[in-house]
């Protein structure tokens, strides 16, 4: 857990996910409602083969968020400029990669992802309809929408909102 950046709590709080940067990591563990105490379960780091997937955008990864439907865990990677996004069994907390979103990927039919630089933080809206990613070097908020019926496609992510940045006087600019 070398560069522990975040902490992040399953809405069920049944499991506990620390999202390291210095390890490009998420590690796992199950969480005793009643006592609090932890017990890993595993870890996923950047270049983990799961499947036939690589996970990729944990590179300086420093900030998660679990859906409020409990089915996503969304991370930011501030050195891939990227949000990578994660399947969760409900039961035993273990991530499966779905999909990574980097800065300038196309995402049709919105465009060209903009805003990702230095993904600082990400959060999933309580409707749990969105997925915003805080852009530290772009200065930028970059938001996305999860579709399909369960407001989730099978890799969490839609399409992109719009990007917004923030001036140094505070006022917003689209």
């Amino acid at each position: 857990l070398l560069g522990a950046r975040d902490v992040v709590i399953s809405p069920a709080g049944l499991h506990v996910y620390v999202v390291s940067e210095t390890d490009h990591a998420v590690a796992i563990f199950a969480r005793d409602a009643t006592t609090g105490e932890l017990d890993f379960r595993a870890v996923v780091r950047q270049g983990d083969v799961q499947g036939s997937e690589v996970v990729t955008g944990l590179f300086g990864a420093v900030a998660g968020d679990v859906s409020s439907d409990g089915e996503h865990l969304y991370v930011a990677g501030a050195q891939d400029d990227a949000v990578a996004v994660f399947s969760r069994d409900p039961t035993s907390g273990l991530l499966m990669f779905r999909q990574v979103v980097r800065e300038g990927d196309a995402v049709p039919p919105a465009g060209i992802v903009d805003g990702l630089e230095g993904a600082a933080d990400v959060l999933v809206s309580p409707d749990d309809d969105d997925v915003y990613v805080a852009g530290e070097a772009d200065g930028a908020i970059v938001g996305f929408v999860r579709t399909s019926g369960s407001k989730c496609s099978p890799a969490g992510i839609g399409n992109v909102l719009d990007t917004v940045s923030i001036t140094a006087g505070g006022s917003l600019t689209y």
